[in-house]
């Protein structure tokens, strides 16, 4: 077995669905580097990143297929979930054999899993779009903590570029140890690593007047919402328990 391994990265994916089309024997499974499990009985490839070949792959989705396939294509990779990457080779391999008519194949595998964990994304990504909570630590940055099922960092940060660009923010994703960091002109992600990462964040650092807002805000909710009219059931439908840790208004 054939076994292409990449970095992890978007580009690093489109790297390999380039190799995956020209390269004779074509692999039998494409995997990210913290997937990857050696096996002696494979054939393992280890692919560096090349962004002219993801270039060109990212182009040729949108002339030959659809700029709506490539959107697919990069939720699906957000999610992470086991085995998507060879779920999208198949796909735009696919794509490129059918044309634009691809995301209409819902009976094929790949396109089914590809379009589900895109759905996936969609939905996860909405729902931090609308809790997501900041504090305002010292020197004025807003900083906000989350821990998504599915790397939807990138997607929130250009959502809140063009919700909060005359701020300083940082949108830190503690499962993944990433943090994205603005500076009132572009996002950009780290990886931290506690004590000793290139950025240090303390979100214990906060000034007293936010704090002072936090308690009005849980005050209002309380004061108007209706004992006797609440239904914790439909909360939970609405917005699962799991997200509840990070809203100012549930930390009574």
């Amino acid at each position: 077995m054939i076994i292409f391994i990449y970095d992890g990265s978007f580009e690093g994916l489109l790297t390999a669905i380039y190799e995956a089309y020209y390269r004779k024997p074509r692999p039998d499974k494409i995997v990210t580097l913290s997937e990857y499990e050696q096996n002696f009985l494979n054939t393992d490839v280890l692919l560096q990143t090349d962004r002219n070949k993801a270039h060109r792959v990212s182009n040729a989705i949108r002339s030959k297929i659809s700029d709506r396939t490539l959107e697919y294509t990069y939720y699906a990779f957000l999610s992470e979930l086991p085995g998507i990457s060879e779920d999208i080779n198949k796909y735009i391999h696919q794509g490129f054999k059918i044309g634009n008519t691809i995301n209409n194949y819902l009976t094929e595998t790949s396109v089914m899993n590809v379009h589900k964990a895109a759905l996936m994304v969609t939905q996860e990504n909405h729902r931090y779009a609308g809790l997501l909570r900041f504090k305002r630590l010292k020197g004025d940055v807003y900083y906000a903590t989350i821990e998504p099922d599915h790397n939807v960092v990138p997607l929130l940060s250009e959502h809140f570029k063009d919700r909060l660009s005359d701020q300083k923010w940082i949108i830190h994703d503690i499962k993944r140890n990433l943090a994205s960091i603005y500076d009132k002109r572009n996002w950009y992600i780290e990886t931290i690593y506690g004590v000793g990462a290139t950025h240090t964040i303390n979100p214990f650092l906060v000034k007293d007047e936010d704090s002072d807002f936090e308690s009005l805000w849980k005050l209002y909710f309380k004061h108007i919402s209706i004992e006797g009219k609440r239904n914790i059931k439909l909360q939970k439908q609405h917005m699962p328990a799991r997200y509840w840790y990070y809203l100012t208004e549930k930390k009574f």
